[in-house]
């Protein structure tokens, strides 16, 4: 409990924390609206939101022609690259802005992204050696059967080993600035020498943010959805309280990765 409330007051101590996530967001917003635009989908887009009905109508008028597909290929290969291009850049300033806090330095965001910019390929590498066995998780279980709860269920089941396992991974890469493959080794060592401790930071990192979130939802589910007859004064309330919900996410999000680093580093205290 001392460790939920000391985190939870860094936070607040230090709001920059939030800056990568939001700016994330931003740029997730603008990227997509870019995207839309050159495909021309922005109307089918907002048509679907206020009537999902009509998607399979909306998906056939993207895909009338050709030219419509290469370009929406090549322009989805470009949206992938560049939202990971953004998103592991904005994760290690992040990662190393919290490192600085833990430090008692001064986090600066600019330094940080700099500075960040050293972890980013073992970033890359870290989650595609996790999305790797994610995959072949899949690929087995789908040769062994065709129910798919039950796929999904093994699939499931085996990220959260996987994380488990792994919960320190990058406080121990920002931290002990080691490669990939002796970060995720000495990660999993940690994990079994400290089963007790790792099992109930996990516990805890899992948990809170997940009532969290079930309680917004909760709060949300009351509200009516976006229609096209929607007055605009309905609309922008009902922008406002979803804007209110990200902001919120952001802020478990970045508590959760708080909370993280300073149990790894009180790991042995």
């Amino acid at each position: 409990m001392d460790a939920i409330i000391k985190t939870a007051r860094l936070l607040t101590q230090h709001p920059i924390l939030l800056v990568p996530s939001i700016i994330f967001i931003i740029m997730t917003f603008i990227i997509s609206f870019i995207f839309l635009q050159v495909n021309n989908l922005l109307g089918p887009f907002l048509a679907i939101i206020t009537n999902p009905k009509i998607i399979t109508q909306a998906m056939q008028s993207m895909f009338n022609d050709q030219t419509n597909i290469i370009t929406f290929m090549v322009s989805i290969a470009i949206f992938i690259f560049t939202q990971v291009a953004v998103g592991v850049s904005l994760t290690a300033t992040k990662y190393t802005l919290i490192k600085k806090v833990l430090d008692k330095k001064k986090p600066q965001l600019w330094k940080s992204f700099i500075e960040g910019h050293k972890y980013i390929i073992r970033i890359i590498w870290i989650k595609v050696i996790l999305l790797s066995f994610v995959l072949l998780t899949i690929v087995i279980t789908a040769t062994l059967t065709k129910n798919i709860p039950l796929i999904i269920g093994v699939t499931t089941f085996t990220w959260l080993v996987c994380d488990f396992l792994l919960i320190f991974r990058y406080p121990h890469l920002f931290i002990k600035n080691k490669d990939t493959i002796h970060t995720l080794i000495n990660t999993g060592y940690i994990t079994i020498k400290k089963t007790k401790y790792t099992l109930k930071t996990y516990a805890i990192a899992l948990l809170i943010p997940l009532i969290i979130g079930i309680i917004f939802e909760s709060g949300l589910s009351v509200f009516p959805k976006v229609t096209h007859d929607m007055t605009s004064m309905m609309f922008l309330m009902l922008l406002g309280l979803y804007l209110l919900r990200t902001l919120g996410g952001i802020i478990i999000e970045v508590w959760r990765d708080v909370f993280v680093f300073y149990s790894y580093e009180q790991r042995n205290k």
